[in-house]
């Protein structure tokens, strides 16, 4: 079990996180929704270890878990320059030798053999989660997963994230695109003004895709009729 618990943030003097917390079970796939300010991106980099937490903690099977416990795949991807996809998979491969990424690209289908310079950002990112996929560790958080990726790209994403449960990870996604997190999700997280607003089950998707169409209409029906006059 992945566990998130009562974790505030602040920048300076504005509080982004307010005891925000939640479980993960091995093998679930949770997605985190809310609007662009929230705390999404802060609270995945705080679970992956790359800020530091203020209040609150992450745990794994009962301890605290560490940075070395977590696979996380940022919006942008950093590339190193004036190296191949070849290249750039050997630095995973020397950690994890039984990794067979040309089994994985007859699913991404990437031009390996070419400069990642030349790369569009789908295949980027694309990219970045090969790599990730041989670390096989036990927490995936995935910021944006589907952003930039044509369709059968986010198709290949959708199937690895569901291989990637089914081997007991446990895996946390965030996506603009509410459909492509109800499509692989067990559960959904509404993150509002740093506050969990509620999680949502699948049978509840509906209910939640509802209240965020009718709060941005609610938010915004004035400007768009003072716009068009």
């Amino acid at each position: 079990m992945m566990r998130v618990h009562n974790i505030f943030y602040r920048y300076g003097n504005v509080e982004v996180l307010r005891g925000v917390g939640f479980s993960i079970a091995e093998g679930e796939i949770h997605g985190l929704v809310g609007m662009n300010g929230t705390g999404k991106t802060t609270l995945l980099q705080l679970i992956s270890g790359l800020l530091k937490m203020q209040q609150g903690e992450c745990t794994l099977n009962g301890c605290r878990m560490m940075q070395k416990d977590v696979a996380f795949l940022p919006t942008h991807n950093y590339l190193y320059k004036s190296i191949t996809g070849y290249e750039y998979l050997s630095l995973f491969a020397a950690q994890n030798p039984q990794a067979d990424f040309e089994i994985l690209n007859r699913i991404f289908k990437l031009p390996l053999s070419r400069l990642v310079d030349e790369y569009s950002t789908g295949m980027r990112k694309k990219l970045a989660f090969m790599g990730l996929m041989a670390l096989n560790r036990p927490v995936f958080v995935l910021d944006e997963p589907f952003n930039g990726v044509d369709l059968e790209g986010s198709l290949a994403f959708q199937q690895a994230i569901r291989f990637l449960a089914a081997q007991g990870k446990h895996i946390l996604i965030t996506s603009h695109i509410f459909e492509s997190l109800t499509a692989v999700c067990h559960h959904i997280h509404h993150l509002n003004n740093g506050l969990m607003n509620g999680s949502y089950d699948r049978s509840a998707f509906f209910q939640l895709q509802h209240l965020l169409r009718h709060t941005f209409e609610q938010d915004h029906s004035n400007d768009w009729q003072q716009f068009f006059g």
